[in-house]
């Protein structure tokens, strides 16, 4: 749980233990300097970027953002079917050591045993 002072409530703001503010503020901030620095050449040399390079530009980093996340959507998806195959596998497991159970009564490995100690 997570206690928040509510009389210094800016003080949160600049928590940083486990965020992701300190990995891309620096992007963001090179990404300003570009901003400021494309503007000054717009006003000072007339320089700018046409319409048909804008959406070249635009579309490419849409293709790269799409790719990444599909990447990110496969990478997940194999890991899932890896945890489901590793449970049907402990299934199986728990069911042949059920079914071929042939320990003495009294034994820790008896089904009574297992049973018991499984619920």
């Amino acid at each position: 749980m997570i206690i928040y002072d509510y009389e210094q409530s800016l003080s949160t703001l600049w928590w940083m233990h486990g965020s992701v503010v300190p990995k891309v503020l620096w992007v963001s901030l090179v990404c300003a300097v570009n901003g400021v620095i494309a503007v000054f050449f717009k006003d000072q040399y007339n320089l700018y970027i046409t319409d048909t390079s804008h959406a070249l530009i635009g579309t490419a980093v849409a293709l790269l953002v799409v790719l990444k996340s599909t990447i990110a959507y496969q990478h997940f998806a194999a890991a899932k079917q890896s945890v489901y195959s590793f449970m049907d596998a402990v299934r199986a497991l728990a069911a042949q050591i059920q079914v071929s159970d042939r320990s003495p009564v009294g034994s820790i490995f008896s089904s009574a045993a297992v049973q018991q100690s499984i619920y």
